[in-house]
């Protein structure tokens, strides 16, 4: 396997990791109305179990798809795209700048800022030590991303990632 596509491999491991533990909040007016999803989840257990025939099975949570360079077609509703360019090399050590696109649908950016805190946060400063390759992170730039379509939300994420190949 090639040390680009070890370095892929790893990213997509780092992101996904991040995006594991993000919920989505539940709606205010849905609260209001009475309606919470923790009542609904208790009602469906509760006639689960009064039938006896259905399992009860775990709120899977919410899923957000990593693709590296282009997302396909039938995505989640958020995900993630990243990318790799190399930009220089010195010394042995490869410089490559690291895009990350998060992306939602919707009007409320609590999501969409929570996925990108999250990768943020488990890129930056980062040293990633694998078999043939150790590559360290750190952050360079957060944009918010206009699109046309308004509904679409989505946050650009820069980090500069210094590669060195291990012998």
């Amino acid at each position: 396997m090639g040390r680009t596509t070890k370095l892929r491999e790893s990213i997509k491991e780092i992101i996904s990791s991040a995006l594991e533990n993000i919920t989505l909040q539940e709606d205010e007016t849905d609260v209001q109305n009475g309606n919470s999803a923790q009542e609904e989840n208790t009602e469906q257990t509760e006639n689960t179990s009064q039938s006896g025939t259905g399992t009860q099975e775990e709120d899977p949570g919410l899923q957000i798809d990593v693709y590296y360079g282009q997302a396909k077609n039938d995505h989640s509703k958020q995900y993630v795209i990243f990318s790799v360019e190399e930009v220089t090399r010195q010394d042995g050590r490869i410089t490559y700048e690291l895009e990350v696109n998060c992306i939602d649908y919707g009007y409320d950016t609590e999501l969409c800022e929570e996925m990108a805190d999250s990768i943020t946060a488990a890129l930056d400063h980062s040293v990633t030590i694998e078999e043939t390759i150790e590559f360290h992170v750190y952050a360079n730039r957060r944009n918010n991303v206009s699109a046309q379509d308004e509904k679409i939300i989505r946050r650009r994420l820069t980090f500069d990632l210094y590669l060195y190949e291990r012998n």
